[in-house]
């Protein structure tokens, strides 16, 4: 049984972008970043963990999605922000 992510319900790995746009840090909306706008270079046109495309929103817990706040991985920082 393939997982889903719980904000879109799309089956993962999934080329399709996740409709979540934004992350709440406490009152601040910030919207999230897409893959292919990291600094890092991924050496790939898909995630190689959630399966979206260059130019689409990651699927929840993601391991390779960066925070708009810190600039870490999201999955490790503290910023504890909450998908919205």
């Amino acid at each position: 049984m393939k997982k889903k992510c719980s904000l879109c319900n799309e089956k993962l790995p999934a080329m399709e972008s996740c409709t979540c746009r934004t992350l709440r840090y406490g009152s601040d909306y910030v919207p999230r970043i897409r893959f292919g706008d990291e600094e890092y270079n991924w050496g790939t046109r898909r995630c190689p963990d959630c399966g979206v495309l260059s130019g689409s929103y990651h699927h929840e817990n993601c391991i390779c999605e960066i925070c708009p706040m810190c600039g870490e991985l999201l999955n490790q920082c503290d910023c504890e922000g909450i998908y919205e």
